[in-house]
């Protein structure tokens, strides 16, 4: 097959992968019509939206695909048709960012998720944001990870009647992978050029152990220093895996 029929199939497979009518939906009710026009909003497959009362917010160049709903990036491609968004705060976007299938996203009012660059969340990622949730750039989470910063109920000191913060911020630093299974809840920090061990709860600051570092754990702890991702191999790869071209 040529590489004229190869390029012509390929279009033929993104268009029918797409949604488009909870693309032009999305993108046609939540931006300015120029911007809108550039469809820098891309749904893949089912997506159930229970509000969009909140805002999407670009700190980048608005251009077609920055941001991928229900992307088929990974090696399994079959749905299961879960996914949901539910939006009443603010998700804003400093560059590309894909979110895998059956994907789920909750925002909260007047709560804010801020996304890097090359931000990419595998199969059944749950985002909950009842506060603040900061990705940085090059941030990469595998599969059935979940962020959530609240704890949902009050919690109480019977002792001192001192009732505990039920919300607080997560930041994720820069050159971030976070393995499958994962947790990150409120009052997590990650520092940059950080990995966390797959089936990991991270509930706390671990700045304090510096950059190149793994942790992993329930909850996490400092597991090994001095080593890092290679992100400067596959910087590039990754901007041209996770870029949405038609």
């Amino acid at each position: 097959m040529s590489k004229l029929h190869l390029k012509i199939n390929s279009k033929i497979r993104f268009i029918l992968s797409v949604n488009w009518y909870k693309t032009l939906y999305i993108n046609f009710k939540k931006l300015p019509f120029k911007e809108a026009l550039k469809l820098p909003v891309i749904v893949f497959g089912r997506l159930k939206i229970t509000s969009l009362e909140g805002n999407f917010i670009f700190k980048t160049p608005v251009q077609f695909g920055l941001v991928g709903l229900g992307q088929k990036y990974e090696i399994f491609t079959k749905s299961k048709g879960t996914a949901e968004l539910h939006l009443l705060g603010d998700l804003e976007f400093h560059g590309r960012v894909q979110l895998g299938i059956d994907f789920k996203l909750f925002v909260h009012r007047q709560a804010k998720v801020m996304f890097g660059n090359i931000n990419s969340f595998a199969t059944d990622t749950r985002i909950i944001a009842y506060k603040k949730i900061q990705f940085g750039n090059f941030v990469q989470f595998g599969s059935e990870c979940q962020i959530i910063d609240t704890n949902f109920h009050y919690i109480k000191n019977t002792d001192t009647n001192e009732v505990y913060e039920r919300e607080s911020d997560i930041v994720v630093g820069n050159y971030n992978f976070i393995g499958a299974r994962s947790t990150l809840s409120g009052k997590t920090v990650t520092p940059d050029y950080c990995m966390v061990a797959s089936h990991s709860l991270c509930n706390k600051n671990y700045c304090k152990f510096g950059s190149h570092i793994i942790i992993g754990g329930i909850p996490a702890k400092l597991l090994k220093e001095h080593v890092t991702r290679d992100w400067h191999t596959e910087e590039k790869e990754l901007e041209t895996y996770l870029t949405l071209t038609f």
